[in-house]
Formats: C-alpha cells, structure tokens, sequence
C-alpha cells in the first residue's frame, strides 16, 4: 500500500482525503484509499472546493474529486456562487462560471468585489472594476453600469445603500449600484460619518504640495441637497460614534 507524509479530510468534503505523498506530489483519496482524479505538486482544502497546484498553476476540484478548473492561473478566488474570480499567467483577472467559462466580458487590472451594504461575504452585488489607471463598475450579471472612465471609485459604507464615490478630473460624486449618478462630482472629497451622514468639501486652493487647504466643509443627502451648509472649516468623523465641525470662530460642535 501507498504510505503518505501527512492525510487530511476536508470538513466539507464528506469520504475524500488529501494525501500527501512528498513535498512535491499530492493525490486526492477515497475512503477505501482509492486515488481519486490527478496527481498534483499540491492540494489545499478551500471550503466545497479543492484547490490544486501542478506546474505552479492553480485549478479547482469539486467535492467528487472532478477537476472544474484546469491548472492554468496564478490566483483563483471563490466568489461563493459558483463562480470565481482569476488571474491568469499573463496578470488579466476577470470571472468564470464552475464550467470555466467565462463571464465577463474584458480583462481587468483588478476586480474588487462589492456585497450588501459594505458586507464581507454572501453573492455579489456589483464589482469595482479597473484597466489602465481608469475604474468603473460592472453589476452582478457582469454588465457594465459605469464605464471604464473613472480616476477613481470607492464603495461609500452608508448602513441602509449601496453607494460607490466616484473621482473624475479631480472632482468627487455619487452613484448607486445600478450607475445611476445621484450626486454630480463637484466637491473635493466625500465620506461618511455615523453611517449616514455624507460630509462634503468644496473649494480652497491647492498649496505648493498639491494638497487643498481653505476648502470649507458640510453635510448633504442622496441628492445633492445640503442639510447642513458647506460653511465649516473643519469636519472630523470617529468611526461611528461621532462626527464634530468647526466654525469660522474656530469652535466645535458635534
């Protein structure tokens, strides 16, 4: 019989076992000690799927020992339904589906996924999207809701929305995950305080450094309008505690 260095069992993979034959040569076995599928360098457990490495590539198995994606990337990261986000050996990164087919429709520099309401897990909702120094946004059936054409986007943690800041010639606005824009990009800066209070900047000048300075500060809603007048000469947020202003009498207020 085989001996192996080390024998792992997978917690969502019921009778498969990882063996390990040397440091270089790993098997998948059933509970009879039957080799399963390819012989591979490496095989790691990644939830319901395995992950394997043969020729310093990575692919996938499913939990029958069935190898769904073939050892051609450099990085695979399972997006939680059925499909995952690659790198190929070129750096391209973009989506393919469990039969290694692919979902969308370009290749980006980097794929950044958004879920529900600043979340951390689940099925996506949208992706932030980059090629070439310019980002956009494709939703979760990999259609293009912002184009390529953005200096910058960042998802904006408001607790009950999923809304993205967008940056375009210096400029900064709002639109929400279907790409519609709910605020124009004219202020210097936007971010969000307690969760929901959006606090803007606009104006000043920029200083020898490039930094803005005498840019005044306030607060608005989801459409542009002003709820708290952009007077102040300062707006702090901590964390979700507090947010504090100062006026041009140089007292703050939170």
């Amino acid at each position: 019989k085989e001996t192996y260095t080390n024998i792992e069992a997978p917690y969502s993979i019921p009778k498969k076992f990882i063996a390990q034959i040397n440091e270089n040569k790993a098997i998948v076995i059933d509970i009879d000690g039957k080799q399963v599928g390819k012989t591979y360098q490496s095989i790691d457990s990644r939830g319901e799927y395995l992950e394997t490495v043969l020729a310093g590539q990575k692919g996938i198995m499913d939990k029958n020992g069935i190898e769904i994606l073939p050892n051609k990337y450099n990085s695979i990261n399972d997006l939680d339904n059925n499909t995952f986000l690659v790198e190929d050996f070129m750096g391209n990164k973009f989506i393919v589906d469990s039969k290694n087919q692919k979902l969308t429709n370009t290749n980006y520099d980097e794929i950044n996924i958004v879920y529900e309401s600043g979340g951390y897990y689940g099925e996506p909702i949208a992706y932030i999207v980059s090629s070439k120094g310019k980002y956009g946004i494709i939703n979760k059936d990999y259609k293009t809701v912002v184009p390529i054409s953005k200096d910058a986007i960042e998802e904006l943690s408001l607790d009950d929305k999923n809304v993205f800041k967008f940056e375009t010639n210096k400029k900064c606005g709002i639109v929400d995950v279907s790409g519609k824009e709910l605020v124009k990009p004219i202020y210097n800066d936007i971010k969000i305080g307690l969760g929901k209070l959006i606090i803007v900047s606009k104006g000043g000048k920029p200083d020898e450094y490039g930094y803005i300075t005498g840019e005044k500060f306030g607060v608005i809603d989801l459409t542009g309008k002003e709820l708290l007048k952009i007077t102040y000469d300062e707006a702090d947020s901590y964390g979700r505690e507090i947010v504090t202003f100062k006026n041009k009498d140089n007292n703050w207020f939170a």
